[in-house]
């Protein structure tokens, strides 16, 4: 049965062609199936738990990608991974393009990301990740998040006190993974905790951030003892989503939300120069002083309109397919091209108002 199994493995292994290398050195390449055409993943692993890939074949998790085939090779000691091929930017690429998350985004990352770990924790036996890290998180152009790269993940087995493998990325590995003690659903709650903390600096650090609503949550999840961490992702979900409440959008106007006195100063300004430029605007209709306020009213609305678009009052870009793009270019296109549909529309509105007002006067 089993030669048969290994068989079928192989065959299934041979539908699909090398079209790409992605990282030589680990056995990464893209490869398509000759048949129905399919872009996957083919990952060749010299070090590997096969019970862990099958029990998450079988699982199907959302947000891990699906494994199509594996091929043991016994003689060799390989394993062949067929995966879901997942298109997007990692978060380690976001973090060094824009910096530090806003608190909404990080919120919306973890909290998708313990949802995942929740599935992965919650198989019999549980499956830890152990390599969480910024490059091995994926957003798609929707927002979708996904954990990929199981290449140091085991089962958890609570006879064990020790992990025989010391497998991790510095920075992100939990003590146990160096030796302090075995790999428990802990270990991936500290990993998660150290991601937080780069969101929240927009780099890998050490240090906890001060004044941050996250530095508590950060503290715990990254506490020496396993057993002092939040016991699941689901209790560290709960503590993200406990500050939601507190990262709902400002009732504030654009430039006093973050409460900074440089923000503060530069927006009473540009305010002041709106204000300004917009009610004192001449017009051709110096004959009517109700048709030249009217007209003044308008560019004033226009202008503040464009304002709070462009500054994401509320959160209304992410209603706006394009704005909401994790792809900083479409990202600013989307921006400009609804702020020219908003402009537009107030400025079709005034007319029409005007038509109006003149056939009444």
């Amino acid at each position: 049965m089993a030669f048969m199994e290994n068989i079928e493995g192989r065959l299934a292994i041979s539908y699909y062609k090398d079209i790409a290398s992605v990282n030589p050195k680990h056995g990464v390449s893209l490869v398509q199936h000759n048949q129905n055409g399919r872009i996957c993943v083919k990952k060749v692993l010299q070090r590997y738990n096969p019970e862990v890939y099958r029990l998450v074949q079988s699982a199907d998790i959302k947000g891990i990608p699906k494994i199509y085939n594996i091929y043991e090779e016994n003689d060799t000691h390989t394993l062949t991974l067929i995966e879901e091929y997942v298109s997007g930017e990692t978060l380690d690429d976001l973090i060094k393009k824009v910096g530090a998350l806003p608190d909404r985004k990080i919120i919306d990352i973890a909290s998708k990301l313990c949802d995942i770990l929740t599935s992965l924790h919650g198989l019999t036996p549980p499956v830890i990740h152990r390599d969480i890290k910024p490059s091995n998180i994926i957003i798609t152009s929707t927002g979708e998040i996904y954990l990929v790269d199981l290449n140091a993940p085991k089962v958890e087995d609570v006879s064990k006190s020790e992990d025989t493998e010391l497998l991790g990325t510095y920075g992100y590995a939990a003590p146990e993974q160096y030796g302090f003690g075995a790999s428990r659903i802990q270990t991936d709650i500290y990993a998660m905790g150290m991601l937080i903390n780069t969101m929240v600096q927009g780099s890998y650090s050490k240090e906890v951030p001060k004044g941050s609503k996250f530095s508590n949550i950060i503290k715990k999840c990254t506490m020496l003892r396993p057993e002092d961490r939040y016991e699941d992702a689901r209790s560290l979900q709960a503590a993200l989503l406990s500050h939601k409440e507190a990262d709902r959008p400002s009732f504030l106007p654009p430039g006093f939300r973050t409460k900074n006195p440089m923000h503060m100063l530069a927006a009473v300004v540009g305010y002041a120069a709106i204000f300004s430029i917009s009610l004192t605007l001449e017009t051709n209709n110096q004959t009517s002083p109700i048709i030249t306020w009217y007209e003044r009213i308008f560019c004033l609305l226009i202008m503040l309109a464009l304002v709070f678009f462009s500054a994401d009052y509320g959160n209304i870009q992410r209603k706006f397919p394009l704005c909401k793009s994790s792809n900083l270019f479409i990202r600013i296109v989307g921006i400009i091209l609804f702020d020219a549909i908003i402009a537009t529309l107030i400025f079709f509105a005034m007319i029409l108002g005007e038509s109006l007002i003149i056939d009444l006067v």
